[in-house]
Protein backbone atom coordinates (compact mmCIF):
# COMPACT_ATOMS: atom_id res chain seq x y z
CA UNK A 1 0.00 0.00 0.00
CA UNK A 2 1.73 2.74 -1.04
CA UNK A 3 -0.49 6.01 0.56
CA UNK A 4 -3.10 5.97 -2.22
CA UNK A 5 -6.57 6.15 -1.45
CA UNK A 6 -9.03 4.63 -3.32
CA UNK A 7 -11.77 7.20 -3.38
CA UNK A 8 -10.68 10.30 -2.68
CA UNK A 9 -7.15 11.64 -1.34
CA UNK A 10 -7.12 10.60 2.29
CA UNK A 11 -7.62 7.63 4.38
CA UNK A 12 -7.48 6.93 8.60
CA UNK A 13 -4.27 5.16 9.01
CA UNK A 14 -5.04 2.28 12.37
CA UNK A 15 -1.88 1.20 14.01
CA UNK A 16 -1.08 -1.87 16.99
CA UNK A 17 -4.08 -1.15 19.49
CA UNK A 18 -4.96 2.38 17.91
CA UNK A 19 -8.66 4.04 17.28
CA UNK A 20 -10.45 6.23 16.01
CA UNK A 21 -14.50 7.16 16.49
CA UNK A 22 -16.88 9.91 15.21
CA UNK A 23 -20.03 11.01 17.28
CA UNK A 24 -23.26 11.04 15.36
CA UNK A 25 -27.02 12.02 16.11
CA UNK A 26 -30.31 10.36 14.98
CA UNK A 27 -33.27 12.83 15.04
CA UNK A 28 -35.07 9.64 15.61
CA UNK A 29 -35.21 5.32 16.24
CA UNK A 30 -33.70 4.30 13.44
CA UNK A 31 -31.46 1.37 11.64
CA UNK A 32 -28.79 1.69 10.49
CA UNK A 33 -25.91 0.53 7.16
CA UNK A 34 -22.50 1.13 7.59
CA UNK A 35 -19.96 0.80 4.55
CA UNK A 36 -16.29 1.15 4.44
CA UNK A 37 -13.46 0.22 2.38
CA UNK A 38 -10.10 -1.24 4.33
CA UNK A 39 -6.49 -2.46 3.27
CA UNK A 40 -3.71 -3.56 5.35
CA UNK A 41 -0.21 -2.86 4.76
CA UNK A 42 1.83 -4.95 1.89
CA UNK A 43 3.61 -6.73 4.62
CA UNK A 44 1.87 -10.47 5.56
CA UNK A 45 3.51 -10.18 9.02
CA UNK A 46 1.86 -6.53 9.33
CA UNK A 47 -1.76 -8.20 9.50
CA UNK A 48 -4.00 -6.44 11.84
CA UNK A 49 -7.51 -6.90 13.32
CA UNK A 50 -9.68 -4.35 12.97
CA UNK A 51 -13.02 -4.04 15.80
CA UNK A 52 -16.06 -2.06 14.77
CA UNK A 53 -18.26 -1.10 18.04
CA UNK A 54 -20.83 1.73 17.80
CA UNK A 55 -21.78 2.92 21.82
CA UNK A 56 -19.03 0.40 22.86
CA UNK A 57 -21.31 -2.48 21.14
CA UNK A 58 -19.11 -4.69 19.13
CA UNK A 59 -20.54 -4.36 15.69
CA UNK A 60 -18.21 -7.34 13.92
CA UNK A 61 -14.14 -7.68 13.53
CA UNK A 62 -12.42 -8.47 10.68
CA UNK A 63 -9.05 -9.62 9.00
CA UNK A 64 -7.17 -6.89 7.16
CA UNK A 65 -5.08 -9.17 5.68
CA UNK A 66 -5.39 -7.80 1.85
CA UNK A 67 -3.46 -4.90 0.62
CA UNK A 68 -5.66 -4.40 -2.13
CA UNK A 69 -8.65 -2.33 -1.18
CA UNK A 70 -12.10 -4.45 -0.61
CA UNK A 71 -15.62 -3.00 0.87
CA UNK A 72 -17.36 -4.12 4.24
CA UNK A 73 -20.77 -3.47 4.94
CA UNK A 74 -23.16 -4.33 7.83
CA UNK A 75 -26.88 -3.77 8.66
CA UNK A 76 -27.16 -2.89 12.46
CA UNK A 77 -30.16 -3.27 14.15
CA UNK A 78 -32.66 0.14 15.70
CA UNK A 79 -30.34 2.57 17.76
CA UNK A 80 -32.23 4.96 19.34
CA UNK A 81 -33.04 8.96 19.10
CA UNK A 82 -29.82 11.01 20.57
CA UNK A 83 -25.88 10.68 19.96
CA UNK A 84 -23.90 7.67 19.32
CA UNK A 85 -20.54 7.35 18.70
CA UNK A 86 -18.34 4.19 16.65
CA UNK A 87 -15.66 3.41 17.26
CA UNK A 88 -12.72 1.55 14.63
CA UNK A 89 -10.01 -0.28 16.77
CA UNK A 90 -6.84 -2.02 16.25
CA UNK A 91 -5.77 -5.53 17.25
CA UNK A 92 -2.64 -6.59 16.40
CA UNK A 93 -1.98 -10.09 16.17
CA UNK A 94 1.56 -10.06 16.95
CA UNK A 95 3.97 -7.89 18.32
CA UNK A 96 4.92 -6.97 15.06
CA UNK A 97 3.92 -3.13 13.86
CA UNK A 98 1.36 -3.89 12.54
CA UNK A 99 -2.03 -1.25 10.71
CA UNK A 100 -4.38 -1.29 8.25
CA UNK A 101 -6.14 1.51 6.45
CA UNK A 102 -9.97 2.49 6.87
CA UNK A 103 -11.03 5.20 3.90
CA UNK A 104 -14.77 6.50 2.70
CA UNK A 105 -16.84 5.44 5.89
CA UNK A 106 -20.52 5.45 5.37
CA UNK A 107 -23.30 5.64 8.33
CA UNK A 108 -26.87 5.99 6.50
CA UNK A 109 -30.32 5.18 7.83
CA UNK A 110 -31.89 2.11 6.21
CA UNK A 111 -35.38 2.47 5.62
CA UNK A 112 -36.78 -0.62 6.46
CA UNK A 113 -40.75 0.07 5.20
CA UNK A 114 -39.16 0.47 1.88
CA UNK A 115 -40.66 -2.17 -0.75
CA UNK A 116 -37.52 -3.89 -1.49
CA UNK A 117 -37.27 -4.50 2.43
CA UNK A 118 -41.29 -5.21 2.77
CA UNK A 119 -40.86 -7.53 -0.33
CA UNK A 120 -38.39 -9.36 1.10
CA UNK A 121 -40.25 -9.93 4.45
CA UNK A 122 -43.51 -11.09 2.47
CA UNK A 123 -41.55 -13.65 0.58
CA UNK A 124 -40.06 -14.96 3.87
CA UNK A 125 -43.52 -15.26 5.29
CA UNK A 126 -44.76 -16.79 2.28
CA UNK A 127 -42.07 -19.26 2.12
CA UNK A 128 -42.89 -20.10 5.86
CA UNK A 129 -46.21 -20.46 5.24
CA UNK A 130 -45.51 -22.93 2.03
CA UNK A 131 -43.12 -25.01 4.08
CA UNK A 132 -45.53 -25.37 7.37
CA UNK A 133 -48.40 -26.20 5.02
CA UNK A 134 -46.24 -29.16 2.85
CA UNK A 135 -45.19 -30.37 6.20
CA UNK A 136 -48.55 -30.73 7.58
CA UNK A 137 -49.95 -32.74 4.56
Amino acid sequence: MGGVALDGGRFSFLQGTGSFSQQFYLEEDSFLLLDFLWASRKSKAQVQTVQIFIDGIKIDSFLADSSEWSKNQYQIESFSEGFHTIEFKGVPLTSADTGAFIDNVNLSIRDVNSPTQLGWLALSLLGAVGYSRKKST
